[in-house]
Order: structure tokens, then C-alpha cells, then sequence
């Protein structure tokens, strides 16, 4: 996991270093929330996240970069789920976004969650993506986010908004 995430690190500051002055980069901050599905439907009813990362302009149409966020569950107050095994997550991977028809783009995020509660585990993680993008600054986006353990995986489907910087 260590080498994954020294890779993505690595991957990040060769993309800022090695950028070409004609494409450009951005920071971005996204703010999103949702509704849990799958194993903790029964036991939360929201999740909720920040993110911060950097998208470099490969091509025209293609940004990929890293992001690094912070992710929770809230659980219900009858949760047979302890508070100390709750779900929130640091998370940290690679992100990606390919416009597709004019100012839609799909784009994905992968990367591993690590576990922010006394007896959580954590796991890889990834979120697809459909957005619209308003303008330079601003998007709107649909995403299904998945937490993979064996046997389950903690889900939500929700929307954001992007502000790239």
C-alpha cells in the first residue's frame, strides 16, 4: 500500500514538474454528499465529503491528476454499528476526467481509504463520475462511491460540485 501511494505521490509531482506551458492545470476543491447503499443503507441515511487535488491537462479533453479527501457516514442513532467502527475515511488516489460531448465529461477517482475511527479498517475505494462543466471554474457532477471489503462494500450515490482554482 505504502509503494501505491509513493507511486501516486510520485506520478502527481512529475505531472506538475514535466506540464508543458500551453496546457494547463488546476486545483481542485469539491464538496459532495449522498445517500448510502448496499451493506450500510440500513444503518446510515447521509455521507458527506470534501476533497482537494490537482487535475493536469493532458490533452485537450483529458485531466488527470491526485486527490486527497476526507470522507464519512453518519450513522443512525438505532446503528447496531459501534461509533468507534464508524465509517469515515482519509482517502488519497488518482483521479481522471475525459470530456465527452461538449461540457459533459465522465471521470473516475481510485485510490485507498484509510480508516479515521479506533477500530475501522480500511480499503480501496472508487468513485466514478458523470459531471457538467458550467464554466472554467465550476461543476456539477453525479458519482457512485464505493469502499470494496471482502464479502461487502460500503456505497453511496450523491452529487458534488468542483471548484478547480
Amino acid at each position: 500500500m505504502r509503494l501505491f501511494v509513493l507511486c501516486l505521490c510520485f506520478t502527481t509531482l512529475a505531472n506538475l514538474s514535466f506540464a508543458q506551458d500551453s496546457k494547463k492545470g488546476a486545483i481542485q476543491a469539491n464538496v459532495y454528499v449522498g445517500i448510502p447503499v448496499g451493506a450500510i443503507a440500513s444503518e446510515s441515511s447521509f455521507n458527506g465529503g470534501v476533497s482537494v487535488g490537482y487535475l493536469g491537462q493532458i490533452e485537450s479533453f483529458l485531466r488527470v491528476g491526485g486527490t486527497i479527501g476526507y470522507d464519512f457516514s453518519i450513522l443512525n442513532s438505532d446503528s447496531k454499528i459501534p461509533k468507534e467502527k464508524g465509517y469515515q475515511y482519509l482517502m488519497i488516489g488518482g483521479t481522471a476526467e475525459l470530456d465527452v460531448y461538449q461540457n459533459f465529461y465522465v471521470g473516475a477517482d481510485l485510490g485507498y481509504a484509510f480508516a479515521e475511527t479506533k477500530k475501522g479498517i480500511g480499503s480501496h475505494y472508487i468513485t466514478p463520475k458523470i459531471g457538467y462543466r458550467f464554466n472554467d471554474h465550476v461543476n456539477l457532477y453525479a458519482h457512485y462511491k464505493g469502499v470494496r471489503f471482502s464479502g461487502y462494500q460500503v456505497a453511496s450515490l450523491g452529487f458534488g460540485m468542483a471548484y478547480n482554482f
